[in-house]
């Protein structure tokens, strides 16, 4: 489907376009389906550069090219796009969740050295705040609610902090869960993951068991 979706936009060549903004919207699809695919691709990072030099406003584009550099492990490079895309609309739900992800993941400052436990536990209070802000901007939003959960639940776990940390993460999968419009094994796993670690037994053995229904390979089983 990548291969044919790039085979119709290859129909319109970019070159041909004099609009600037036809041309970035080119460049942003050409990019997007590129990032499809599994693994980091330099012309999916290419295309999405060429479409914010074109046109810098372009919220889409940002997270996009955030979103490779993720893959990319760059993570310091996606922050920035993240950041980018706020810049344009800082009432974008996907910058500020994906953004939220990055914080939890920096294990590295601005000029490649170490963080230390304290830098950590700030960017992970940071990473709980922009999750709660992409949930202020809709409160059915499954995957934000999903989002704070994984937060709090590493939170725990990474900075040694109180179990109040697992009982927030619960209340953020229950919302999750309520709002749920597609099946996400992960949520049922990592929440038996804490029922089990609260030797809630029963709870965390009905978790696993619609994990490993949903998806047999995840090893919930």
């Amino acid at each position: 489907m990548i291969d044919e979706a790039l085979a119709m936009l290859d129909t319109k060549p970019i070159d041909m376009e004099k609009s600037k903004k036809e041309k970035a919207e080119l460049l942003y699809l050409r990019g997007k389906c590129m990032d499809y695919l599994p693994e980091y691709t330099k012309q999916a990072e290419e295309n999405l550069s060429k479409s914010i030099k074109l046109m810098p406003t372009k919220r889409e584009s940002w997270d996009a090219l955030g979103h490779v550099y993720w893959k990319k492990q760059d993570l310091e490079q996606a922050k920035k796009c993240f950041e980018g895309s706020l810049d344009q609309d800082e009432k974008n739900p996907v910058a500020l969740r994906n953004l939220s992800m990055v914080y939890r993941m920096l294990s590295k400052d601005k000029n490649g050295e170490a963080i230390d436990a304290e830098e950590r536990k700030k960017n992970y209070k940071v990473s709980i705040q922009l999750a709660n802000q992409a949930i202020a901007l809709d409160m059915t939003d499954s995957q934000s609610w999903y989002v704070l959960g994984n937060a709090h639940l590493t939170n725990f776990f990474v900075n040694n902090e109180s179990t109040k940390e697992l009982e927030s993460s619960l209340k953020a999968y229950a919302q999750t869960e309520k709002n749920l419009k597609e099946p996400n094994p992960d949520l049922f796993f990592n929440r038996a993951t804490i029922l089990e670690y609260l030797e809630r037994y029963n709870e965390a053995m009905g978790d696993f068991n619609m994990a490993h229904s949903i998806d047999p390979n995840l090893g919930a089983d």
